[in-house]
């Protein structure tokens, strides 16, 4: 392409655009134009407007001040008629409240009716008009009227739900519950009775339903428990033996402290928080004095049988003492919000520790008391197991059934008690070394010595077997016991060795013959020998046919002893001098044959059995 052509076509662009320019330049204008118009316009209508707002605005003030008006008016004269309706409220629902809530009507009804009396009497109350003080009055008569209703209402209710059950130790009798319907209509009468009370009562911490439920409920309780009450209190035993777990108090103690739970828990939801732990202390209050004064007649009881020596009440109430603490323990919560009558019940438990920790200190200070040997005590004439001995196994026997409660008590003591055994184990082996000091001292009272070697016997041989059948639980004890024992027998065997002596055979052999041409010396001493054994066999007969062992397995071992060694000397003493003529009257000196000197040491110890029934006591 040429540079002619080149600039041609430039030159025809170039005007082109010119034009183009032209024509956009022509449009600026227009639209400057038609600007200016509309701004011109909007200016007009903007100065319209503003004419129009400040015409308008008093007006639309005016409007919505009267708007407002109009709705106070309209909410004062509602209010007025709620207040003329509140003030005839009373007189107009008078016989309905006064007749109560029929037997068919829903007392939900009733009660919502009582709610609006309550609000009126609220609302008037609150505007303190003096034209309003007689509606006001007729409202608190009307509610008045409504509350005895409900409070009846809710005194049938609870009545119902209330019967007495009947406990007694072996019935397992369970503890009602209320079903969650009955609960409900409780829960809605008690809410409408609160604020009633506060209406009716001068004193707004009165709450006369509280005494209505406190009436009701109380009577209830001490009812449920008055069968296990008496027998707990009755003295009379049903056998001369206590069993553990058989006190009727152990029941009354439990089923007690479960009534006493399943109270607080419906208190809790019947009653409001501020008067709910006092409702309960008066509702329990009857049945808590039943049971303290039940248990402080067991506590005199137990002391007036230990004064007499009669101690099966005693293991009664270490059994009562022991479940007590254990319970206390189970229901410890219960026992903290009973406050004052929580403590009572406490007390029982210290008060029992006492008379069986003191009775364990009297006790032992008695079997200390050693006789003198000039001594006139009261002991058995046949050499029988002494009372002391008897009670004193029996004590021990029955204390280590409760051994882990025992040793708690011990541990944690009484100060004016002063025992030094920290637990009941060492407890009884005290008791057991000082009836061994004991025994030992009033065998040295009898006058003949050999009795005191019987009732050692019999009273070793007793205590040995009495701990050996409690198992392995004193080995010291019964080792003590059992050494004492065995040396006692071999005093009594020794005292058998002047009759063996005469026995002793001094016949003369020559060649390996007896000699039987005596000389006058020798038959006097053989004749002098059948006496004197004969005195001796007799007087000891005479003596110890009164004794009495009681044991029979006892009295054969020690007959048998003594038979071992004493008819083989007979026999062999008798057989050499009945072929000697060492006298022409045999009869005379010769006065037992084998067979009649073992009659008679079989005669030995048999004593009086009316006597020897009184010597034992039940274990």
């Amino acid at each position: 392409m040429t540079a002619l052509s080149r600039r041609a076509e430039l030159e025809q662009v170039l005007e082109n655009d010119i034009a183009e320019l032209a024509q956009l330049q022509e449009s600026l204008q227009k639209t400057n134009v038609l600007t200016e118009r509309m701004g011109g316009m909007l200016t007009s209508f903007e100065d319209r407007l503003a004419k129009l707002e400040s015409s308008i605005l008093p007006i639309h003030k005016s409007t919505k001040h009267l708007t407002k008006l109009h709705e106070n008016i309209e909410k004062s004269l509602d209010h007025v008629d709620e207040i003329v309706s509140q003030l005839g409220l009373g007189a107009r629902e008078d016989i309905y409240i006064s007749k109560g809530p029929t037997k068919n009507e829903d007392v939900t009804e009733y009660l919502t009716c009582v709610a609006k009396l309550k609000d009126a009497l609220n609302h008037l109350t609150s505007l303190q008009y003096k034209s309003s003080e007689n509606a006001t009055m007729k409202l608190k008569l009307v509610l008045t009227k409504a509350h005895f209703h409900i409070d009846t209402l809710f005194r049938k209710k609870l009545s119902s739900l209330s019967n007495p059950i009947d406990i007694t130790p072996d019935n397992g009798a369970q503890l009602p519950k209320i079903s969650e319907a009955d609960m409900e209509e409780l829960v809605l009468l008690t809410g409408q009775l609160a604020p009633l009370d506060r209406i009716i009562s001068d004193n707004s911490d009165v709450y006369e339903h509280l005494k209505t439920y406190t009436d009701v409920r109380s009577v209830y309780l001490v009812k449920s428990l008055a069968t296990l009450a008496t027998l707990s209190g009755s003295s009379a035993r049903s056998s001369a033996v206590y069993t553990k777990g058989s006190s009727p108090f152990i029941s009354y103690t439990l089923y007690f402290l479960r009534m006493c739970k399943a109270e607080k828990a419906l208190i809790q939801k019947l009653i409001i928080k501020p008067q709910a732990q006092a409702c309960y202390l008066s509702t329990i209050a009857a049945a808590t004095e039943v049971f303290t004064e039940t248990g402080e007649s067991i506590i005199s009881r137990v002391k007036r049988s230990i004064q007499k020596r009669e101690y099966i009440d005693l293991y009664m109430l270490i059994d009562v003492c022991a479940n007590l603490s254990e319970y206390l323990k189970q229901y410890d919560t219960i026992v903290a919000f009973s406050g004052n009558k929580g403590a009572e019940i406490t007390e029982l438990v210290s008060n029992s520790r006492v008379i069986i920790l003191f009775f364990f200190r009297d006790f032992c200070e008695e079997i200390k008391q050693l006789e003198p040997p000039n001594s006139k005590a009261q002991l058995p004439v046949d050499g029988t197991v002494h009372e002391i001995s008897s009670v004193t196994l029996n004590i021990v026997r029955r204390i280590l059934e409760y051994e882990t409660a025992l040793n708690t008590m011990l541990l944690e003591g009484h100060g004016a008690a002063n025992l030094t055994a920290t637990n009941i184990k060492a407890l009884c082996k005290e008791f057991l070394t000082h009836l061994y000091a004991n025994l030992e001292s009033k065998a040295k009272v009898y006058k003949r010595s050999i009795l005191g070697t019987v009732f050692l016997i019999n009273n070793y041989h007793f205590i040995m077997k009495q701990i050996k059948s409690m198992g392995p639980i004193l080995p010291e004890s019964e080792s003590e016991f059992e050494k004492a024992f065995v040396k006692q027998k071999d005093i009594y065997k020794a005292s058998w060795t002047p009759c063996y002596q005469y026995l002793m055979d001094q016949t003369k052999i020559e060649g390996g013959v007896v000699v039987t041409n005596l000389s006058k010396q020798q038959r006097e001493s053989i004749k002098d020998r059948f006496k004197n054994f004969n005195a001796e066999i007799d007087s000891m007969y005479a003596v110890q046919k009164a004794f009495v062992i009681a044991d029979l397995e006892l009295r054969n071992a020690i007959i048998k002893d003594v038979k071992d060694v004493l008819l083989p000397l007979y026999n062999q003493f008798l057989e050499k001098y009945t072929h000697i003529e060492f006298t022409k009257n045999k009869s005379k000196y010769i006065k037992y044959d084998r067979i009649g000197l073992e009659a008679l040491v079989d005669g030995f110890f048999t004593g009086t059995t009316d006597a020897l029934e009184k010597k034992f006591f039940p274990i």
